[in-house]
């Protein structure tokens, strides 16, 4: 038997992921970055990608590449159940 996860419905908002991960800023003040600010050997699970949808920005776990607005680099990591969860506003 599926073991069922606790999964959020909607977007947690940024002061959380604030909170949990730590974004880390670049040298002029923005947790927004491209991906080529990202260094190459980064492990995924601190990377967060900020996702365009209709105007509005979500920052979901690891790379995306459709709808990619930038990447956020953060100081904690993600955990294994994030990739269920519906992501954060930004």
């Amino acid at each position: 038997m599926a073991r069922l996860i606790n999964q959020r419905v909607r977007a947690g908002t940024y002061s959380v992921f604030e909170r949990r991960y730590k974004p880390i800023e670049t040298a002029n003040g923005e947790v927004l970055r491209d991906w080529q600010d990202i260094p190459p050997d980064t492990n995924a699970r601190y990377i967060w990608t900020a996702l365009d949808c209709d105007g509005k920005l979500y920052l979901v776990p690891g790379y995306a590449v459709v709808n990619c607005f930038a990447r956020v680099l953060c100081a904690e990591p993600w955990g294994s159940n994030e990739t269920f969860n519906t992501g954060y506003l930004y």
